[in-house]
């Protein structure tokens, strides 16, 4: 009997002997121990040098970045790490964040503190299987072991069950598989009574970290107050509420005079700012719900007008797209030809413009010309000195003389628009035999919204098309 129980001793010890030098990580203290001294406690205080929020991160990666929760980041506020051993360290900012699998990458001032754990970016994890975590036990690092018990997904993001205890400063620790590599990043735990069940604790896989990466890479380190613009979650973006509004701003030496928004086949008929925005006014646009659900795509049609000169713009954009942002008009010279005209920005304001979050670009048609306006174009050998518009024998001089190559706007106002159907348009041209006049009569539906382009015929008279 003594020598069955000698034998059983002996068996017991040998497999204890085998199961660390086979290496399993929560079997060999020294080496939990050893990988501690890469995970660092991540404290925010407030002004009075009081610890507001606290959490867990490590080193990971390549030298100088720490793996942590995107939550805790999210304040906006500065953040210290704390090592093992006591030794504060600076960190310098934020390389990256992705609010969706709440992970983030943030930089430490001395890359050489730490050093980075290993990952697991290769092998499956089983069920079953020992994990390790290692991360913040309030103001002390504690190490906790347990087992793997469940792997899935949840909107798109991979997540790890496990049952190793987690506490107050543990969200962003490492979970270490049984290699001793880094397989998850710490995100909750789940309490039925009173937030102490330890038995359904979650961390998203280092997978997700690993993506993280390898899109900010390249980013310069922001700072926490910018955070945001780090953010590569997409679920954030799409379901936040923009207004249901978007502005235009007047930097121009012109005055916006109407802004129309319509659907394509539509006539505007009424402008959606009152009166007119002088140079450094702006103005609202308000939008109802049904416009910001259409699925069509919507023409944002603006009028500038001086006491000689007409610009318009019109694009089509969905609604949708155009909430929150700015039209900002102004002034700019070619430098080509040092002639000046105006050009617009469309610009978010609503919210930060994050660094891998592309919008998706409005699409743009050739621009229109607005339904009271005339493109007049010279393609004549001669100078064109006027035209005049007059409806019932009675001439409105519009005056403004044209080289050839030149363009201009001709703006009819809705008040000659509308008293009659029929128009005349009168050009004066001057070349070296003199000056030559031309009347043309046209319906309104035949020359609004068009380019009248004029031109030489074949017997030297100009004429002109309509397009």
């Amino acid at each position: 009997m003594k020598k069955a129980i000698c034998i059983l001793a002996a068996l017991c010890a040998l497999l204890l002997v085998s199961a660390f030098a086979e290496g399993g990580f929560a079997l060999d203290p020294a080496r939990m121990n050893e990988a501690a001294k890469s995970v660092v406690i991540l404290e925010q205080k407030d002004e009075e040098g009081n610890v507001t929020l606290l959490a867990s991160g490590f080193a990971a990666i390549e030298p100088g970045l720490v793996v942590t929760s995107a939550s805790f980041v999210q304040t906006g506020e500065a953040i210290s790490a704390i090592t093992d051993s006591g030794e504060a360290l600076t960190v310098s900012g934020i390389l990256g964040v992705n609010t969706d699998s709440d992970i983030a990458i943030i930089a430490l001032e001395d890359k050489d503190k730490l050093a980075p754990l290993g990952i697991n970016s290769e092998k499956q994890l089983l069920r079953g299987s020992d994990c390790v975590v290692i991360g913040a036990q309030g103001k002390n690092i504690s190490i906790s072991i347990g087992n793997i018990s469940n792997l899935f997904e949840e909107e798109d993001v991979s997540l790890i069950q496990f049952t190793s205890p987690l506490s107050l400063g543990s969200g962003g620790s490492p979970v270490f598989d049984e290699d001793g590599n880094v397989a998850g990043v710490t995100v909750g735990y789940y309490d039925d009574r009173t937030g102490s069940a330890q038995n359904l604790n979650f961390a998203v896989n280092i997978s997700e970290a690993l993506s993280l990466y390898e899109i900010v890479k390249e980013d310069e380190i922001a700072p926490f107050s910018d955070w945001a613009i780090t953010d590569v979650g997409l679920k954030s973006y799409q379901n936040s509420e923009p207004p249901l509004e978007f502005y235009i701003t007047n930097n121009s030496d012109y005055e916006i005079t109407k802004v129309f928004l319509f659907v394509e086949g539509e006539y505007p008929t009424e402008s959606r700012i009152s009166g007119r925005l002088k140079k450094g006014e702006s103005a609202t646009i308000q939008v109802t719900q049904k416009e910001y659900n259409s699925k069509t795509l919507w023409r944002v049609r603006v009028i500038l007008s001086n006491w000689k000169d007409n610009y318009y713009t019109t694009q089509r954009y969905s609604v949708s797209y155009l909430m929150g942002k700015t039209f900002e008009f102004s002034n700019l010279i070619d430098p080509e030809n040092n002639t000046e005209y105006i050009s617009y920005e469309l610009n978010k304001t609503y919210a930060v413009q994050r660094r891998h979050v592309p919008e998706n670009a409005p699409l743009q048609v050739e621009e229109e010309i607005p339904y009271n306006c005339i493109r007049i174009v010279n393609d004549t050998d001669s100078e064109i000195l006027e035209y005049a518009f007059s409806h019932i024998g009675l001439f409105r001089d519009l005056t403004k003389n044209m080289k050839p190559g030149e363009e201009y706007m001709l703006f009819i106002s809705d008040y000659d628009i509308n008293k009659t159907d029929k128009f005349i348009l009168r050009l004066v041209l001057r070349d070296q035999s003199g000056l030559h006049y031309y009347d043309w009569t046209f319906n309104r539906a035949d020359i609004f919204g068009k380019t009248m382009r004029f031109y030489n015929g074949e017997d030297g008279k100009v004429t002109y098309e309509l397009k």
